[in-house]
């Protein structure tokens, strides 16, 4: 089965791009802080309460999201994803980071998996969770955050 090798090329051209609108949803919190793990290629942000760290950011941008709505059936994740704990909650972001959905990873890595050709995938078959869209939560990133420091 064909895995993609993580690549620095793409690390690069999106990271930087959905930390920077993390940190514009997170910038008026008077209680929750956001920070940077001590691996850069690890989870993406560690969110803290009172110095308590509460969960982690798996951050992602999906290209051919464009626009508000998401027009597609499912939501596809990667199981490398798997590798972050219950406590992470995935943020996969639209083209422009106007819109994102939120998935609790404990939720995603129960889905079931499909495998599918990509434009990354060189052809070859790769697995993904498939992940539907009543479990997702569309927008509203800190709350869902607030939420889960309480559950």
């Amino acid at each position: 089965m064909y895995k993609k090798p993580f690549s620095k090329e793409l690390y690069d051209t999106h990271d930087s791009k959905a930390r920077k609108k993390v940190f514009e949803i997170f910038k008026s919190s008077k209680t929750l802080t956001l920070r940077e793990p001590e691996d850069k290629y690890a989870v993406d942000l560690d969110v803290y309460k009172k110095n308590i760290k509460i969960g982690s950011l798996e951050l992602e941008i999906k290209n051919n999201w464009i626009g508000k709505e998401f027009n597609f059936p499912d939501i596809q994740a990667l199981p490398r994803k798997e590798k972050y704990n219950h406590k992470t909650i995935w943020v996969l972001f639209n083209k422009d980071c106007s819109q994102h959905l939120i998935a609790r990873m404990r939720q995603v890595i129960q889905c079931p998996t499909r495998k599918i050709v990509n434009k990354y995938s060189n052809g070859n078959l790769e697995t993904f969770y498939v992940v539907p869209k009543d479990i997702v939560k569309f927008n509203g990133l800190y709350k869902v955050i607030e939420k889960e420091d309480n559950s």
